[in-house]
């Protein structure tokens, strides 16, 4: 049984055979025994195309399989992302909490005088605290 020809052979015969262009056999790599030459051709072409279907089959479940495992991933990461978002903003308004605190404590221990409403935390002491919290925690990212 003869061995089958590569694929390019097969590609050149086939293009040779299909056209009026080539009147003579001679370069082609069927040729030699001409005696069924068209049916090696055929069979040959069917099985190179047969070949060529199954690995494309096999690339398109690699390929469908990955997109499964990246979905996968993209799901994983983006739940570790809102549970790091989640746990930044729970450090942060404990922190601020703590640096309020602490600021009432010190005005309380260091004897500031007059009315209560001196004595509380301004909005701007608040704002000055974020700020600070938030430079301290990511940084000047601006």
């Amino acid at each position: 049984m003869a061995k089958r020809k590569t694929d390019e052979e097969i590609l050149f015969a086939l293009k040779r055979c299909g056209t009026d262009e080539y009147k003579s056999c001679d370069q082609c790599p069927y040729s030699g025994n001409f005696k069924n030459c068209i049916d090696r051709m055929t069979r040959d072409a069917a099985s190179l195309i047969k070949s060529q279907y199954e690995d494309i089959e096999k690339l398109q479940s690699i390929i469908d399989g990955g997109a499964e495992t990246c979905d996968n991933c993209h799901s994983k990461y983006a739940q570790k992302i809102e549970t790091a978002k989640a746990e930044a903003i729970k450090e942060f308004a404990e922190r601020l909490k703590k640096d309020i605190s602490n600021h009432r404590l010190e005005m309380l221990m260091n004897g500031l005088k007059g009315t209560p409403r001196t004595r509380e935390i301004t909005y701007e002491c608040v704002e000055e605290y974020i700020d600070n919290l938030v430079e301290e925690m990511v940084g000047d990212a601006e």
